[in-house]
């Protein structure tokens, strides 16, 4: 509002008002610039009087910008994620688990300064399982979140070990917090008609972004959390979805115990084992690589292989359950 002065007032206030204005100016700093004004909608002001105090120069607010993302079509359409556009996929050598060759790929991703994010990897045959033993590694959960894939599965970030020496990210086909330690199972995404692994494992002498040095164990997993770089890694995992089904699985069951599936024949009569857990079974001990005619790891039982000709039988640990199979 502008302060207009009486005609009536006498010259002596007009030199007073003058005067006091040159020492305003006088306390001014040297060479400082008027301010650029604000645009505004209403009618400008008349002539405004001098304030006898400075004005404080305007707080910019630094917002940081979210980086520009893009959505990629991987493993022969089979599913699509998003990341960072800076942030790159290299092709990696597959590994004998992904029989599942129309839907197979193996991926590292890189981001700009060709740091690793993360791996991507499909084509396991069926899914991942349904029981998660209580073996392996202690860990703690740090964070956890639902993606956007459809079937049963979960966003898991946890510290392994006592004191948080390593760590994962990973997308999961379990609901991890029902047992005390995690098993290799615990890594695997499930997906229709098969499985496979998207995450990323930290070991406890990895630099992490926006960590200090001095940062270690528990402390050292916790601060990571909170920085963009882990922002940017979970949201990319949370995308993943599948586009189109692998059709290996549509025939999971045919007749009274019997299940096939993209490579093996079970026989389950009198097992009381459904498909998908004698598939995971048999997966677990093929992940151990046996190199004779029969392959046991304590605590989940054994199995004698199959060949041309003649079928593998197990037997499960803990239940006492025995099924075969063979080669289809």
């Amino acid at each position: 509002m502008s302060t207009r002065i009486p005609q009536h007032k006498t010259v002596a206030f007009a030199a007073l008002v003058t005067l006091g204005s040159l020492a305003l100016a006088a306390c001014s700093s040297p060479g400082s610039t008027a301010s650029t004004p604000t645009p505004s909608t209403t009618a400008p002001a008349t002539t405004a009087a001098p304030s006898s105090m400075p004005a404080a120069p305007a707080t910019i607010s630094a917002t940081p910008q979210a980086p520009r993302l893009t959505t990629h079509s991987i493993a022969k359409g089979h599913f699509e994620l998003t990341m960072p556009a800076d942030w790159r996929m290299k092709e990696i050598k597959l590994e004998p688990w992904q029989e599942d060759r129309s839907a197979a790929t193996s991926l590292r991703i890189q981001n700009a300064q060709g740091r690793d994010m993360a791996v991507f990897k499909s084509g396991g045959p069926g899914p991942s399982g349904l029981t998660l033993m209580d073996e392996g590694e202690k860990y703690t959960q740090l964070d956890k979140a639902k993606p956007a894939l459809k079937t049963p599965n979960f966003y898991s970030f946890e510290a392994l070990g006592a004191k948080g020496e390593k760590a994962s990210i990973n997308l999961s086909a379990f609901d991890l917090g029902q047992a005390a330690t995690l098993s290799d199972l615990g890594s695997m995404v499930s997906y229709d008609d098969g499985h496979g692994y998207f995450g990323r494992e930290i070991s406890g002498d990895e630099k992490l972004d926006g960590v200090p040095a001095s940062a270690k164990g528990m402390e050292r997993l916790q601060a990571y959390a909170k920085t963009a770089e882990y922002g940017q890694i979970k949201a990319m995992l949370l995308s993943l979805k599948q586009t189109k089904s692998t059709g290996t699985g549509s025939a999971q069951a045919e007749g009274a115990g019997t299940c096939i599936g993209a490579v093996y024949t079970y026989d389950l009569a009198g097992s009381g084992l459904s498909c998908a857990e004698a598939k995971s079974f048999v997966q677990k001990l093929s992940d151990s690589r046996p190199s004779a005619g029969a392959v046991e790891i304590m605590g989940h039982g054994a199995c004698e292989l199959p060949y041309p000709g003649n079928p593998g039988k197990c037997v499960v640990e803990r239940s006492g359950a025995t099924f075969s199979y063979h080669m289809k």
